[in-house]
């Protein structure tokens, strides 16, 4: 489910919260996985990424949209 873009309102009010990248893996019955990965800001999904095909490429988008969305890199990255 897709999120929508965090507005200038929600992104103030969450500035000083810690940011969390997370990257799961989902595994196709019939062969491969896909690594979707979220934005999370005090306990609360704030985006929700792509699925991408390496956890390098997930970890790479995470951290480029945090970086232009949030002015930082996220606090953490939690690969599940």
């Amino acid at each position: 489910m897709p999120s929508e873009t965090p507005s200038r309102d929600d992104l103030t009010r969450v500035s000083r919260m810690e940011l969390e990248l997370f990257i799961e893996r989902w595994s196709n019955p019939a062969g491969g996985d896909l690594f979707p990965w979220s934005i999370w800001r005090a306990g609360k999904q704030v985006h929700y990424g792509n699925r991408v095909e390496t956890p390098e490429d997930a970890e790479r988008e995470g951290v480029e949209y945090c970086t232009r969305t949030f002015g930082a890199p996220p606090d953490r990255v939690t690969r599940l």
